[in-house]
């Protein structure tokens, strides 16, 4: 069969690899955020009480073995940020990607990002907090 000479060309596989991990990568500071608040959660059905910052410590928490996911995640944030500006330019390089999924991204990356550092900055329940101490 004929290709269309206005038709997408189909991706490769490992452009197609890149634009899964681009897109992945976009939402880690949700999957971060998420957990946290799921590991702070948790903490509390076990204690049946809201975690108390400097008093009640996740890590010794008898049944809490989320905390060293948790961890990683926040060990790989930094990583992950380079992952997505990295990975997405690639993406938009490879595909030629129009303007609007350039914008869409770009806005995603930056707005996704920036939430996360406003949110764990503003700490609403003191969360990050009682993770921290």
């Amino acid at each position: 069969m004929a290709t269309l000479e206005y038709a997408q060309p189909e991706q490769r596989g490992a452009s197609r690899a890149i634009n899964v991990i681009a897109v992945a990568s976009l939402f880690y500071p949700l999957l971060l955020a998420g957990s946290l608040y799921a590991e702070w959660l948790w903490a509390w059905s076990l204690l049946s009480h809201k975690p108390v910052p400097s008093m009640d410590d996740p890590k010794f928490i008898s049944g809490n073995g989320m905390h060293g996911i948790v961890g990683l995640l926040f060990l790989g944030a930094a990583p992950a940020i380079v992952v997505a500006v990295v990975f997405n330019t690639l993406h938009a390089i490879l595909n030629r990607a129009s303007r609007r999924d350039l914008v869409v991204r770009g806005a995603l990356l930056a707005f996704l990002w920036a939430g996360l550092l406003m949110l764990l900055r503003a700490d609403p329940g003191r969360v990050a907090e009682w993770w921290m101490d």
